[in-house]
This record gives structure tokens, sequence and C-alpha cells, in this order.
């Protein structure tokens, strides 16, 4: 692709067991105009930066040609090598691969088998979804979930706020648009208290998607998904102010985790 502009080519070779959650080692190969680079990304190091679970760890120049003005194209380079390293290196932007299709069908299928399991009605399931505005929230916030849902479990449905509004949608849907699932259970959940959290979030539905209140500006007849789900287990929101926005990458910290799928591998769960 010598002096045609632009092109990244990425493969990822997985390294290590799925115990260890291991990082892949990444290499992109980028053509850039005269010259072509490939750019070497591996796990990030202990002590290495917060927030970021690989390192640009060597850049090698392949060829060059010398018949192609130089100046503008390292120019280029420059700024996609950076774009290269915030895309592997941030957590944010996991999930943007979408790995979707027969193949991830039996780790679907496990991840529905343990909430069948584990789970109860009114639990929260946490998730990296695999929409355009699950990448919003999670690049945005560099997080590494971007939404929340109350389960359903006897209609094996789960209640959401999206951005059409309050629905409920089909669990094994939401589990296959799902690039990692957490299974939370809320604080002082008993059956009883799981049933009423269902009757509250399903009353909501046809109830439009709270826009402000994922800055600071709640309005109390919409809803977003982590207020949805968190107010339906009758913990009081609507409160003004950023610092009060509940994001769902922490609501792991206020319930108990029942089971963590980690990133989806196309391996089953258990």
């Amino acid at each position: 692709m010598v002096g045609s502009g632009s092109m990244v080519r990425r493969g990822v070779k997985q390294l290590g067991d799925r115990e260890n959650r291991t990082k892949p080692v990444v290499k992109i190969g980028l053509s850039l105009g005269s010259f072509t680079f490939e750019v070497i990304q591996s796990p990030r190091p202990q002590g290495g930066v917060r927030g970021c679970h690989s390192v640009l760890s060597e850049v090698r120049l392949l060829e060059q040609n010398t018949h192609v003005k130089k100046t503008p194209y390292f120019i280029v380079a420059s700024v996609l090598l950076v774009m290269v390293f915030l895309f592997t290196c941030c957590t944010g932007f996991q999930g943007l691969n979408r790995r979707m299709g027969p193949e991830y069908e039996a780790e679907t299928a496990s991840w529905l088998q343990v909430i069948q399991d584990r789970a109860g009605n009114g639990m929260w399931l946490v998730t990296r979804g695999y929409h355009t505005g699950d990448d919003v929230v999670a690049i945005a916030t560099d997080a590494p979930l971007s939404h929340a849902a109350v389960l359903d479990l006897d209609r094996l449905q789960v209640i959401e706020a999206i951005g059409k509004g309050v629905v409920a949608t089909d669990l094994k849907k939401f589990l296959k648009e799902s690039h990692r699932m957490v299974l939370i259970q809320p604080p002082d959940w008993t059956d009883s208290s799981g049933q009423d959290t269902v009757a509250r979030a399903r009353s909501r539905l046809g109830e439009g998607y709270d826009f402000l209140g994922t800055v600071g500006l709640p309005d109390d007849q919409r809803w977003y998904c982590s207020e949805l789900a968190v107010w339906a287990s009758g913990v009081k929101v609507d409160r003004i102010g950023l610092k009060n926005v509940l994001h769902p990458k922490t609501m792991p910290s206020l319930g108990k985790v029942l089971f963590d799928s980690g990133q989806r591998n196309g391996q089953p769960d258990q």
C-alpha cells in the first residue's frame, strides 16, 4: 500500500491461560506512504501505568520507499502510533473487537447456565456491551464495564434503560451482545426483595432515557442504566452533581459479585 495513505492490519496472539487473564501480545502492521512499520504491544508489567493493561514495547521499521517524500508521513505515522498505543492500552477499548457468531454460542450458553444456577430475580447484570453507546461510555471513562440491567429470571429477561428508553430484553440476546458479564447480588438481597426489584423496574417500562442524568442532572421520569438498576433495588437516586452519577464500573463495589466472565474468548465458563 506504499504511497496510498494508510492501512492498519491487526493480529492478536493469545498467550497464557484464561485463569490468569493474561493479556494478548498485539502486532499491528502500518503502511504509511514511504514507510512500513510493525508495532508490537505486550502485556503491562507490574508497576505499569494504572488503567492500562499493555505497553508499547517495540516499533520496527520494516521497509522504506525512498521515492516518496518523507516528512508528511513521519507526522502521520507519529499520530497513528499514538492512536495505536491508546487503542491497545486503555481499558475502555476492550470490546471494540466484536466477538459474536457461532463460535461464541457455547460461551454465551455457559453464561446463561451460570445465571440460571446462581442468580435470582432482581440481581444486577453489569456488562461491557457491543453497542455504540457502550463504546462511548467505556472509552470516555476508560472503564471495563459499560452497562447494567435488572434480571427477571422467571421470564429470562432483563429490564434495562437504553437509548430508546426502558425496555425488557430477552436474556440470551442480552448476553450475546456482551463482551463481559458480571453477576452481582445487591446488598441485603432476598428472594422477596428480588421480586420487588423486578416489579419496580418493570413499572418503569416505556419511560425515557435520562441523558442529562449521565452528566449529573437527573430527571425523575427518565433513567440511565445503572440508575434504574440501583433505584429498583431500593437505593435513593436522582442526586444532582457529577460525583453522584452511578457508573456501571462502580456497581461491583455496591453488592456481592457472584460471577465475572472476564473478556469473551470463545471458551465456555463454569
